[in-house]
């Protein structure tokens, strides 16, 4: 069953499932256009948080569901893989930082 995000309206593809504590997420990328036209990628932004679109969670993970959007640290290292021709992160729970309400 397909699940749809809230913010943006897409389709979110829950077909597998991490384990543990994990959370699969997807980054949103963001683009800042400067006043001249330039547009500034977000990973060249400083900050030390990314937000994410959740795709699944673990069932241990409680609090979060497919479809929200959350944030979570940039510098760490999280185990990635390429599904769909879609960049994902197996993000710990530990690591989020925030839910959007």
């Amino acid at each position: 069953m397909p699940i749809f995000s809230r913010s943006t309206n897409t389709q979110v593809n829950s077909s597998f499932r991490p384990i543990g504590q994990r959370i699969c997420v997807k980054k949103l990328l963001k683009e800042e256009k400067m006043r001249g036209g330039i547009l500034i990628p977000d990973n060249a932004m400083s900050g030390d948080a990314i937000e994410c679109l959740v795709v699944s969670v673990a069932a241990k993970v409680e609090g979060i569901a497919p479809g929200d959007h959350i944030w979570t640290h940039r510098q760490l290292s999280f185990n990635r893989f390429e599904k769909d021709a879609e960049l994902h992160f197996i993000v710990p729970f530990d690591n989020v930082l925030a839910k959007q309400p």
